[in-house]
């Protein structure tokens, strides 16, 4: 063995590493050399060791942990802040020692990182304590123009004007105090130019999709134009979403699906090259105007994360709940950002969330549309998710997180049964939680809870459970509306009225609660009006929810409901100018117009039903359900042509180009333009929108036109359709064409007695008396003169003025 002697004398004798070392040899995990530089920082600065803390700093920019090498940088000038606020005033100008020192140890890492305003404004304040009032002024305009959200910089700003009208209160120095030297001078100067001419960055969309040839095109559609890439990783789709995610110009990976969300979401980021990363599902659609926004926000390097709003429809989009939640969808490009968990897959994790001021709010909206009724039937999504998170249950997770998942999954497509048996042991899991009130997921819980106890009518359960929790969290006012609701099932009226208006006067529950919106504000004027109309109050309720609809106007469900009141009591001539009255400050979005165009179309009001949907192809000419009501209303008053141009010109790419294709068949049938039947056909027959009996009667009366086989199996929903498309040809009194349909009747029929019954419907709706008649007759000679039979008679004789 080599004596200690021989090896001094060879060099060979290792004298531990000094802290600086091991930073810059990057031995230390960045938490650690956190921890370990704060405890060392403290020794230095107790000791006032201004060289050993510049050194060390010098160390920790070596380090590739971006967040904690910015994190110590500001603790050090927090600290030096400190130490000068416990410094004796006592004439020795200690205090000014450490201000002077502050600027002095962070600009080297100011000047070589993107823009850093929060540490900037210790800057800042180093430099106004220290008498620089101008540069402190200039240093505080920019970071309250570009990070409003740094309160002290407003403050400071206000100090700093008044300070220059008053330059007196200005203290005096010592000759030892650098101040501002001309070296710092312009650092400083250029620091805060950094801020005016915020480079641009670049965005990459990442998605994870199969088959959503339905729901891809409108999400694209609203942010495409305002990223750099598209990264769209495929896990298996057998429709056309690859197609139409190459038709927006994206980058489509085939990614066999692994059972992961996780996976599959890192495998984008792979492929991503921007220095911003945006993570949609296809099921989202981005609020229409807001992704303009995105380039701004990727400016401001100096945050990690942006929470985008999700509003997260369930039921019917126009009648169903509205869940508001925020969630982080654009982050910083790094390769150390991972997404973590099968389902309910999270990036959070990967990131540096104990840096609070790195993850912001934005105001970028994303509307989810995939929990909607209409989204999720014939689609495997339910069934997928379920066996997910079952699976995991079977697995070991007896978490209550776990079974909140599942029970919340078998909620969503209405099985509250099954649901509330999981929800009840995710309740019971989650009692065993140490400060369980506190997490996260927990008000969700008691909020679902108490749903399926409702469903289920076991009012009884769900009060005892609202009574407790509100004990815990008064404001969460989804309990008190779940309440109110309860007690407007039950009959008790007077009880409901008080409960909704309390929820009033508490508003909506923050955010921390992920709760329904609207609880507070407009589901309960909706509730409030209901029971007025229940008891009678008709005005009342008119009243209610025109005021409603003023102070919210984006609810438009508030309006529907007025409007579907108002049509129940007035004339249609007196609702549409209310409606004009109402809407003058502001004009209808599509959507909205589209919406009353229908109402007013059901009860036969076509003219203001036109009126509606044309203003609601003027703001969007590529609306389908708008195109739709158009050019039926064309159809109806007999301008075929016209009807045509509007109809034909859907692109088939849209999701609803196969209601559209329905109305676009009838018009060519009715323009006798047989040959051009094939292409409204094969979007009506490939689509899975539509069930198969229906599929089948279009191709039936495909055949039945062009003098082919026509074979149609007996179907309810196939006779339906025939039924709606008779009424048309009949508005039009096209009778070979209806002649022609109606033979298709006896496969759909086959109860003799039922198919003529339906045909009288159709005649008496079309005041075709004396065919009506014929049908009727014929019911009664053959199979009894029944109530309905005697019934359609009836109006017969009243039409024929018998």
């Amino acid at each position: 063995m080599e004596s200690g002697s021989s090896r001094f004398r060879t060099g060979q004798v290792h004298t531990p590493a000094t802290l600086a070392e091991r930073i810059r040899n990057s031995a230390l995990d960045g938490e650690v050399m956190q921890d370990l530089v704060v405890d060392e920082l403290r020794t230095l600065l107790r000791n006032w060791d201004v060289d050993g803390i510049s050194s060390l700093l010098g160390a920790v920019r070596t380090h590739d942990d971006y967040s904690r090498v910015y994190a110590i940088h500001v603790i050090t000038a927090r600290m030096l802040i400190a130490a000068a606020a416990d410094a004796p005033h006592d004439g020795s100008m200690r205090w000014a020692q450490y201000y002077d020192a502050l600027p002095a140890l962070v600009m080297p890492f100011l000047e070589s990182a993107p823009p850093e305003p929060t540490l900037l404004n210790l800057v800042g304040i180093a430099y106004y304590e220290l008498g620089e009032t101008a540069a402190a002024r200039r240093i505080f305009e920019v970071v309250k123009e570009h990070e409003p959200e740094i309160t002290a910089a407003h403050e400071y700003l206000k100090a700093c004007k008044q300070r220059q009208q008053n330059p007196q209160s200005v203290a005096v120095l010592p000759a030892d105090c650098k101040r501002l030297s001309a070296e710092f001078r312009g650092a400083t100067k250029r620091l805060c130019e950094q801020f005016t001419r915020l480079a641009d960055r670049t965005i990459s969309l990442c998605m994870i999709v199969k088959d959503e040839e339905e729901m891809l095109p409108g999400c694209l559609e609203a942010v495409a134009g305002h990223v750099d890439e598209i990264i769209i990783v495929d896990t298996g789709s057998i429709d056309s979403t690859p197609d139409i995610a190459r038709s927006f110009g994206a980058t489509v990976i085939d990614f066999p699906w692994t059972g992961s969300f996780a996976d599959a979401r890192n495998a984008s980021i792979e492929h991503a090259t921007s220095d911003w990363l945006l993570f949609l599902d296809a099921d989202e659609h981005m609020v229409e105007g807001d992704a303009a926004q995105l380039r701004q926000l990727a400016r401001r390097t100096w945050v990690e994360g942006y929470q985008l709003q999700i509003n997260n429809y369930t039921g019917e989009i126009d009648t169903g709940d509205q869940t508001v939640f925020l969630a982080v969808r654009l982050v910083q490009h790094r390769p150390e950002y991972q997404w973590s968990g099968r389902i309910h897959e999270q990036i959070t994790a990967s990131m540096p969330n104990w840096l609070g001021e790195r993850f912001q709010w934005s105001p970028v909206r994303l509307e989810h549309y995939g929990y909607l009724s209409s989204i999720r039937q014939g689609r495997d999504k339910a069934d997928r998710n379920l066996s997910l998170l079952l699976a995991d249950i079977e697995q070991g997770d007896d978490s209550a997180f776990a079974y909140f998942n599942v029970g919340s999954e078998y909620g969503a497509i209405g099985d509250w049964d099954t649901a509330r048996g999981y929800l009840v042991q995710a309740m019971e899991r989650a009692r065993l939680i140490s400060g369980w009130q506190q997490v996260q997921f927990t008000p969700m819980l008691v909020s679902r809870l108490v749903s399926s106890y409702v469903r289920g009518g076991m009012y009884d359960e769900a009060d005892a459970l609202i009574s407790e929790m509100l004990a815990v969290w008064p404001d969460f006012t989804d309990l008190l509306h779940h309440r109110a609701l309860m007690q407007y099932e039950q009959g008790r009226l007077d009880a409901a009225l008080v409960t909704a208006r309390a929820c009033l006067e508490q508003g909506d529950a923050p955010s921390r609660y992920v709760s329904i919106q609207g609880t507070g504000t407009f589901k309960s004027h909706a509730l409030i009006a209901r029971i007025m109309q229940d008891l009678g109050h008709t005005s009342d309720a008119l009243d209610e929810l025109a005021h409603a609809f003023d102070r919210y106007p984006e609810q438009i469900q508030l309006l529907l409901q007025r409007v579907e009141l108002h049509l129940a009591h007035a004339a249609s001539e007196e609702v549409y100018a209310d409606l004009a009255a109402r809407l003058d400050r502001r004009k209808p979005s599509a959507t909205i117009a589209v919406l009353l165009g229908t109402m007013f179309f059901e009860r036969g009001q076509l003219e203001y039903a036109d009126s509606y949907y044309r203003q609601a192809l003027e703001l969007q000419p590529r609306n389908v359900p708008a195109r739709v009501g158009s050019a039926e209303i064309a159809l109806a008053q007999g301008r075929v042509e016209e009807a045509l141009g509007i109809i034909s010109a859907v692109d088939p790419l849209e999701p609803l180009a196969p209601w559209a294709a329905r109305t676009w068949f009838l018009a060519l049938v009715v323009a006798g333009a047989v040959d051009e039947l094939a292409d409204p056909l094969a979007i009506i027959t490939s689509s899975e929108l539509f069930p198969t009996g229906i599929r089948a009667m279009y191709a039936a009366w495909h055949a039945a036109i062009t003098g082919t086989p026509a074979l149609l199996a007996a179907d309810p929903l196939a006779a339906q359709q025939i039924i709606d498309n008779l009424e048309a040809l009949a508005r039009l009194e096209r009778a070979d064409e209806f002649e022609r349909l109606a033979s298709l009747l006896t496969q759909a029929v086959p109860d003799e007695r039922h198919r003529h019954m339906l045909l009288a419907g159709v005649y008496l709706r079309r005041s075709f008396a004396d065919m009506a008649g014929e049908e009727l007759m014929y019911v009664a000679q053959h199979f009894g003169p029944s109530s309905d039979v005697l019934t359609g008679l009836g109006k017969v004789a009243t039409m024929k003025e018998m």
